[in-house]
């Protein structure tokens, strides 16, 4: 799988106005590679597809739920802008 490196990438945004001049901004990056056919029947879109770096060795698709909610880009993005609002701060 040479060369067929991929990645997802999440942005989240929290704005306290339409005109909040300081907004926070959480953003997650899941690595993986291109698989060359599809495996697995859970997610959508290109998620049977990607074997992530960090899935153990499992797509995208075949990982359980819960767990790619919490390694995938979106979960990454949320959890740090979780962590920043309970800590009262900007990221």
């Amino acid at each position: 799988m040479a060369r067929r490196t991929a990645h997802y990438t999440c942005v989240i945004v929290r704005l306290r106005s339409a005109t909040d001049s300081d907004p926070l901004i959480a953003i997650g990056r899941w690595p993986g590679r291109i698989l060359e056919q599809p495996r697995g029947d859970h997610g959508f879109g290109y998620d049977p597809l990607f074997l992530p770096d960090d899935g153990g060795g499992l797509g995208s698709a075949e990982l359980d739920p819960a767990v790619k909610n919490r390694i995938s880009h979106r979960g990454q993005a949320l959890m740090l802008l979780r962590q920043c609002l309970a800590a009262g701060r900007a990221l």
